[in-house]
C-alpha cells in the first residue's frame, strides 16, 4: 500500500506536470495522460477509499484547469477507479504490470473517444485514421510512463515487503 502523503504528492505532481509541462511539450505531437496513469496505478496499489478520493481530486483539478467539458475528467477517473476496485475485489491480481498496461490502454482509448465525440458531437468530419494514429501513440507514451512508475516502485519498495507480497501471491521466483 502507498502512504497517503506520498500518494497525494505524486498525484499533485502528476496534475502539475500534465497542466504545465505536457501541455507545451508534446512528444510525437501527442499529449500523454500522466494523470490517468497515476489514477490507475493508485487504484491498483492503494486502498479503495484513498484511490477514489485521488480520482475525484485529480479529475476536479484537471477540470478546473480546463475551460471546456467541465466534469468529464472527474466522472471518467471516478468510473475507472471504481472499475479497477471492482476487478480487485473479484480477485484480479493488482500488482501485475500487464493488468496495469491493459487498464491504461483501454482507458486511454475510451478517454480519447469521449473527447472526440464530445468535441465533434457527431462522427461526421472526423479523420478516423489520424485519431487512431494519435490514440496509438498516446497508448505507447502512457505505457512508457507506467513502466517508469512501476520501476520507481520496484526500486523504492522494501525488500521484505516484496517478499511478503510474493508469498501472499503464492509464487516465489
Amino acid at each position: 500500500m502507498i502512504p497517503v502523503i506520498l500518494q497525494g504528492g505524486a498525484l499533485l505532481a502528476a496534475v502539475l506536470m500534465q497542466i504545465a509541462w505536457f501541455s507545451h511539450v508534446r512528444p510525437f505531437g501527442v499529449m500523454p495522460n500522466l494523470v490517468l496513469v497515476v489514477v490507475v496505478v493508485t487504484a491498483l496499489w492503494s486502498r479503495a477509499t484513498a484511490a477514489l478520493a485521488s480520482a475525484i481530486v485529480a479529475g476536479l483539478l484537471l477540470d478546473l484547469a480546463s475551460g471546456a467539458d467541465f466534469g468529464l475528467r472527474t466522472a471518467f477517473f471516478t468510473v475507472v477507479t471504481l472499475a479497477v476496485i471492482a476487478l480487485r475485489q473479484l480477485g484480479v491480481y493488482a500488482e501485475s504490470f500487464l493488468m496495469a498496461v491493459a487498464t491504461v490502454a483501454i482507458c486511454t482509448v475510451i478517454a480519447n473517444l469521449l473527447i472526440v465525440f464530445g468535441v465533434v458531437g457527431t462522427t461526421g468530419g472526423v479523420d478516423w485514421l489520424a485519431v487512431l494514429q494519435r490514440i496509438s501513440i498516446e497508448v505507447g507514451l502512457n505505457t512508457v510512463l507506467l513502466a517508469i512508475l512501476f520501476g520507481i516502485r520496484e526500486l523504492t519498495q522494501d525488500r521484505r515487503a516484496r517478499i511478503s507480497a510474493e508469498l501472499r501471491r503464492g509464487s516465489w521466483l
